[in-house]
């Protein structure tokens, strides 16, 4: 088997402003409230979604059954785009295959690592700061194909990552919950409370996907705390998944 290649950046232990308060920010909608402080371990998230080349390489490995080959082949450009056509289901047994073929704890991101990723440690709107951009309705227009990953260097997070608005959705672990998203152990310390490394409810309905382009441009799109979900047997042109590495 070829070699894995994987870009990942380091997201540092600590706490960070998770969610939206619907007082001071016009676009935020109930299921992203509260604003509150949360507390992850380190852990390394792709810089980039997964790849079709990557995502063949897991197919190629294994016995794994997927049926969009022909879609995949006709609507992306080259094998560096996102892979999509990928329900919750496929997503979540590639991180299956890449932590037994490496021998490393890879999973898909909980919605708190991967708004964290997203955002900083101190709540900014969007990945690169407060300023809303004045493009997001133009690159690239929702008729078009996706994009290659890593295309817009201007967008990227505080911690270096990219594609996280615009391009695809992505999977998250997490069940839906349209209340608060942080269940977890919680901590109490000088009169602060905060949740320690939350997942999200045991069981649901829906699984969440954050990021991406939102074809029916909602008000909350394309903000780092903006919610959305699905069956997680769902799977459309647009929507992909990246990892997370668990230290």
């Amino acid at each position: 088997m070829d070699k894995i290649k994987l870009d990942l950046v380091e997201v540092p232990e600590g706490t960070f402003i998770m969610g939206a308060n619907m007082d001071t920010d016009v676009e935020a909608e109930t299921d992203e409230e509260p604003e509150r402080q949360i507390w992850l371990s380190t852990y390394k998230i792709q810089r980039t979604p997964v790849t079709i080349d990557l995502w063949m390489q897991f197919l190629q490995s294994t016995t794994y059954h997927w049926s969009f080959y022909k879609e995949i082949t006709q609507t992306v450009p080259n094998e560096l785009c996102p892979i999509t056509y990928v329900t919750w289901f496929d997503a979540y047994e590639f991180t299956k295959w890449l932590s037994e073929a490496t021998g490393d704890k890879y999973a898909l991101p909980t919605e708190a690592q991967w708004e964290k990723a997203c955002r900083g440690e101190c709540g900014q709107l969007y990945p690169w700061g407060n300023e809303e951009p004045e493009d997001w309705y133009e690159f690239p227009p929702v008729s078009t194909t996706i994009l290659p990953v890593g295309v817009r260097l201007d967008r990227q997070s505080p911690y270096g990552c990219l594609d996280m608005w615009q391009n695809i959705a992505e999977w998250c672990l997490d069940w839906y919950d349209e209340g608060p998203y942080d269940y977890g152990e919680t901590y109490y310390r000088n009169d602060l409370t905060k949740t320690i490394n939350p997942t999200g409810p045991e069981i649901g309905e829906y699984k969440v996907w954050r990021g991406g382009i939102d074809q029916y441009q909602s008000s909350g799109w394309p903000r780092c705390s903006h919610r959305a979900f699905r069956k997680p047997s769902f799977c459309n042109d647009r929507l992909g998944f990246r990892v997370v590495l668990n230290l």
